[in-house]
């Protein structure tokens, strides 16, 4: 009975990743995944994206499920 689980905030995960090729390789990345509405593209759910640790922004979050 999940619903309604894209479109508010990019989604923090504990996943560690390597930076890109182009990426500043001194610095620590992690993986987000979804969309926020403010995406360029249409959101989508399964979406990942690398971004730096040390990031911030208003469309960056967790969700808490509780069963």
């Amino acid at each position: 009975g999940l619903c309604d689980l894209l479109g508010n905030v990019l989604e923090w995960t504990m996943d560690r990743c390597e930076p890109a090729y182009a990426c500043n390789h001194n610095k620590q990345y992690m993986i987000v995944k979804g969309s926020s509405w403010l995406t360029g593209e249409p959101a989508n759910l399964a979406a990942r994206t690398r971004i730096e640790v040390e990031h911030t922004s208003n469309v960056l979050g967790f969700r808490c499920v509780v069963g």
